[in-house]
């Protein structure tokens, strides 16, 4: 008895780790290839791996990302919610105008305030901020760059998508690209890294007199940029908690302002509203109805920007239905060319013009239930054109700000909304079930909700979902234009001939949708094979987080055993302990799966206690059983980390009822 009674006494806590799940996607194979070496020899956390992806891609593909621009990023941590901390955030290291900007005021004045690497500042001090989650931080900043030194010095191979680029730019020498034998290296760009590396999370860019902030402004401006030393200096990159909309049950986040997430919520509520009726549908005509819900989207992002436009979004999204019933009556009908001002019962009566956007690219991240979707640009190919001795381009985001008197108007020290739109799904046990975003300029939107169509309405898979030919509304000066993919079918295509609609047909496939899902009954990742990309994927992580603090809770938790899925933790009165996504209040937010089963002295209770962490232990796979210490000798506990896929039969991966014909 003593002996088992100083064994209670030792600092220990049991983790079972079901089911966790690593899902990286990138748009270039050796990135991919990076980030899973960073998690096999270093167990890195996602914000760790969001820094060293978003490098090698503005290496790879600094056509469309890299130090001269910013980014957009989406972040999920499901772990938070065991301390009552919101596990949403948002980081937006957007391109900001300069505080005296006046549009169109030389070739280089559209040049944003870069935000690059403040934000990686802000993602590097987010994945210190995490152990209050249980999540500690792997690498110190320096260890962070040290692979991708290595590739921009040795250089990578050519790909068809890079080599068409290249000849957009002009294929003359370049100052610091260099393509020998299909071989492209940037040795300038590693000589930056590692001055980067060494200077700390806390770049010169941004401080008086360091050294990167006297060489960025020399080279403004050498080119009359608008940008002030001021400028940079007073640049900050904002973290903030995402707002929460909810659809098929789940919990949908991502990039609003300057994003466009907000079209992604009202397309998914109104396909949620029809969905029943969706499955009586041929597969044409359900393409119909997606294309007018896009006509929706569409219409309504040149107007998020404005306030009277966010102060009704909760009542334009409270009207889907009304939607979705008008759409389901008349999309084989012709319709208006005019962008739709009418939203249910709400009527936008600004006017706007929808304006292009160009280049940008996604990544999606996952470790267990921790995910970052993140979007980054420097807008047109190659940004400005203007390249710094650095090894980077500078971007030209102001070129998509709109009208003056638009709510997207230009604005000293603000930055222009775009449709940029990295998204992520969790579920009420709070893990990410699917995260989703693209690049591609405007045609993101159209793109990213193509692919969630497919998925989830034509019960594709969602490498299918992905590769399938796309349709959306083009809008040019307020004229709509059917924009299709030339690969759609021709049943399809007479579709449209019957309404009097005539197709233009892209002169090359467009979007590139990054996705990732554990919707079903085994993970998914699907890069865009209209873009470069690769995935990876492991179903059985060794992800895991740590209980730092305890919470009340019973003594020992049922266990409540459901069909075709793995051990779920329950309190006494058999509700599960899932994030309750009627409520914004994290501190209402039941912790989730930290259960303490006993105190420190054997009992009559704490044996049956014992006993029912055994049996669950014994019945889980012994790979998945974890021991490691905390914080208290008195602490004994049982994580369950319970994946959201699998489905019942006669359910589509949203859990409502499907056809039993497959479209895939």
């Amino acid at each position: 008895m003593k002996i088992l009674q100083s064994t209670l006494k030792l600092t220990a806590l049991f983790i079972l780790a079901l089911g966790a799940t690593d899902i990286i996607v990138t748009n270039h194979p050796r990135c991919t290839e990076m980030a899973k070496n960073y998690i096999l020899n270093h167990n890195v956390t996602p914000p760790e791996l969001a820094i060293i992806i978003s490098v090698c891609e503005g290496i790879v593909n600094p056509q469309y990302s890299g130090f001269g621009g910013g980014f957009l990023a989406t972040i999920f941590n499901g772990y938070c919610a065991n301390y009552n901390i919101d596990p949403t955030r948002v980081v937006n290291a957007r391109e900001k105008a300069p505080s005296n900007f006046v549009p169109n005021a030389g070739e280089f004045s559209e040049i944003g305030v870069p935000g690059t690497l403040k934000g990686f500042s802000m993602l590097y001090d987010m994945s210190q901020r995490m152990r209050a989650c249980g999540v500690d931080p792997k690498l110190e900043w320096k260890d962070l760059f040290t692979e991708n030194i290595k590739l921009a010095e040795t250089g990578w191979n050519e790909t068809p998508h890079y080599k068409k680029n290249w000849h957009e730019l002009g294929n003359a020498p370049h100052p610091f690209i260099s393509i020998a034998q299909g071989k492209i290296k940037n040795e300038k760009l590693a000589n930056t890294l590692r001055d980067i590396a060494n200077e700390g999370p806390y770049s010169s860019l941004y401080r008086p007199n360091g050294f990167f902030h006297r060489t960025v402004m020399n080279e403004l401006r050498s080119v009359n940029s608008q940008i002030s030393s001021n400028d940079i200096l007073a640049y900050d990159v904002p973290a903030r908690y995402a707002d929460k909309n909810l659809c098929f049950n789940y919990t949908i986040i991502g990039s609003d302002l300057p994003g466009s997430g907000a079209s992604f919520v009202l397309g998914c509520k109104i396909v949620e509203a029809a969905y029943g009726t969706l499955q009586t549908l041929t597969r044409e005509e359900r393409t119909l109805f997606m294309y007018h819900v896009l006509r929706y989207m569409y219409s309504l992002k040149p107007h998020l920007k404005s306030a009277n436009v966010q102060n009704v979004l909760q009542r334009i999204y409270g009207d889907a239905s009304k939607i979705a019933n008008y759409i389901l009556n008349s999309f084989d009908k012709p319709w208006s060319t005019e962008p739709i001002k009418k939203f249910g019962s709400f009527v936008i009566h600004e006017n706007v013009r929808h304006k292009r956007e160009h280049g940008t690219t996604n990544i999606v991240i996952r470790r267990g239930k921790f995910a970052v979707t993140m979007t980054s640009t420097i807008n047109y190919a190659w940004g400005s054109k203007l390249s710094s001795s650095l090894g980077f381009f500078y971007n030209n985001q102001l070129k998509d700000f709109d009208d003056v008197g638009s709510p997207n108007e230009p604005r000293p020290n603000s930055t222009p909304q775009s449709s940029t739109s990295a998204m992520i799904l969790y579920s009420k046990k709070l893990n990410p079930v699917l995260q989703i975003g693209a690049a591609g300029g405007s045609k993101m939107i159209g793109s990213i909700f193509n692919t969630f169509f497919n998925y989830i309405v034509n019960n594709m898979t969602l490498v299918n979902a992905n590769n399938a030919p796309r349709c959306m509304p083009f809008y040019r000066n307020k004229v709509e234009s059917v924009y299709c993919e030339k690969e759609i079918s021709r049943a399809l295509k007479n579709k449209f001939k019957d309404i009097g609609k005539k197709i233009v047909y892209a002169t090359e496939r467009f979007g590139g949708v990054t996705a990732s899902s554990t919707f079903r009954k085994k993970p998914e990742a699907a890069f865009d094979e209209r873009r470069d990309g690769s995935v990876y994927i492991n179903p059985n992580s060794n992800f895991e987080a740590s209980v730092m603090q305890s919470r009340p809770g019973p003594i020992a938790a049922p266990i409540n055993r459901t069909p075709n899925s793995r051990p779920i933790i329950s309190n006494r009165q058999g509700h599960s302990l899932d994030h309750d996504t009627n409520t914004n209040n994290p501190a209402v937010w039941p912790s989730l799966g930290f259960v303490k089963v006993f105190p420190p002295r054997l009992t009559s209770n704490t044996a049956s206690a014992l006993l029912r962490m055994v049996l669950l232990a014994v019945t889980a796979p012994m790979s998945s059983l974890k021991i490691s210490r905390g914080v208290r000798s008195s602490e004994y506990r049982i994580v369950a980390d319970v994946e959201d896929c699998g489905t019942f039969p006669g359910l589509g991966p949203f859990g409502v009822p499907v056809s039993s014909k497959s479209f895939n």
